[in-house]
């Protein structure tokens, strides 16, 4: 059963400044950038143990019916003071894009093609979870307070410093990483953990100076779910079935309003060796691009524009939603499942419009309407 929840409003200030001693490596990992390609990146263990003893880079090509796994470099085996990685990002600094992630909790460490090198260590003693970068924007995804068990605070590195630009004690992040579009906007999921799960609400849009952009309302489990990157103007977010690696990634085509959901791929995980407790798979747990993307996010204004045109009610609702409009023009109805699947779609006309979903089980529901060429999504709860 899914618990509602009250998102709290999120506040963005720049606080802190960690100014980073270590330089930045002039070698260069080879990373294709090239869109039309389909190519991504992910990391993870293919060692004796799924702890591990070593990182590898794996290269994959989607397209628009398949995900194949491409080359993979050699492990590269932990050293002190290395203990733990997570979190795989590409940025450029200037002297190319590079693979960086997250280690240790609080440092961020790059890969020279050879080896996994320090950059900078956050001083401030809150763990790092994830990371996502895109042109020389880098981000990273932290606890704001170790007590709490979880990200709800998000730093920003320019390849010298590392800011501050977002943290809320009442929230987490539902999705553990971030995606970033051409502008430098970071865009990542928020939620609540209730129950023994992260139940998601919203995917923000925030700017590099910490600034909400958008909140698009989401209606969508996303216990589970990790890595999110671009590619091709799409979101992709990876998701695992088991405790710790990821088996499938979810395509979304993100507007100022909505996330409708397209295909569902199977991430190969083939055996790349054997021990005495049976098959070795190659087991990724984050995913990234060298790309960004171009999303028209509407400003407020026009958000509220069509908002104010739309009443929905009872909601919840046991049964009938009444929909009301200020004009009579074609509207499409759409309304998704918490896992994504669209189960209605229909035009309607008219100021007054009734919509029966009593026979849908007891949930969390988006209805998405759109007219012309604005949309609106509002959550929905059935009961």
């Amino acid at each position: 059963m899914k618990t509602k929840f009250t998102s709290a409003i999120l506040k963005s200030v720049l606080l802190t400044l960690t100014v980073c001693a270590c330089l930045l490596n002039t070698a260069n990992a080879q990373i294709n950038c090239n869109q039309s390609t389909g190519i991504f990146y992910g990391v993870g263990n293919c060692g004796s143990t799924a702890s591990g003893s070593g990182e590898a880079i794996f290269q994959y090509t989607l397209t628009a019916n398949s995900l194949t796994l491409g080359s993979v470099t050699t492990p590269v085996a932990y050293t002190p003071p290395f203990t733990y990685t997570t979190g795989l990002a590409i940025a450029d600094f200037g002297t190319g894009n590079k693979f960086y992630m997250t280690e240790s909790f609080n440092h961020i460490i790059e890969y020279n093609g050879t080896s996994w090198n320090i950059v900078c260590v956050d001083t401030s003693g809150y763990p790092m979870h994830n990371a996502g970068g895109h042109g020389n924007y880098l981000y990273l995804q932290t606890q704001r307070n170790v007590s709490l068990g979880w990200p709800n605070r998000i730093l920003k590195f320019d390849g010298t410093t590392l800011t501050t630009l977002w943290q809320d004690t009442t929230t987490t992040f539902g999705c553990a990483d971030f995606a970033v579009d051409d502008n430098g906007n970071v865009y990542f999921f928020t939620g609540q953990f209730v129950g023994g799960a992260y139940i998601t609400d919203f995917l923000k849009v925030m700017t590099p100076n910490g600034n909400i952009l958008s909140s698009i309302p989401v209606a969508f489990d996303f216990t589970g779910f990790f890595g999110s990157f671009f590619l091709n103007n799409k979101m992709y977010v990876g998701f695992r079935s088991n405790p710790v690696y990821g088996d499938s990634l979810l395509e979304m085509t993100v507007s100022s309003s909505g996330i409708s959901f397209g295909n569902r791929y199977h991430i190969p995980s083939p055996v790349v060796a054997t021990s005495s407790s049976g098959a070795i798979h190659l087991l990724a747990h984050d995913f990234a691009s060298c790309y960004g993307a171009s999303i028209n996010l509407e400003t407020g204004v026009e958000k509220a524009s069509l908002q104010n045109k739309i009443e929905i009610f009872p909601n919840p609702t046991t049964g009938i939603l009444n929909l009301h409009f200020s004009n009579d023009e074609n509207k499409e109805l759409k309304i998704y499942n918490d896992l994504g699947v669209l189960l209605v779609i229909e035009n309607r006309t008219g100021q007054n419009v009734a919509v029966d979903i009593s026979n849908f089980p007891n949930g969390i529901y988006l209805m998405s309407i759109t007219e012309r060429d604005k949309t609106y999504s509002k959550k929905i709860l059935k009961n």
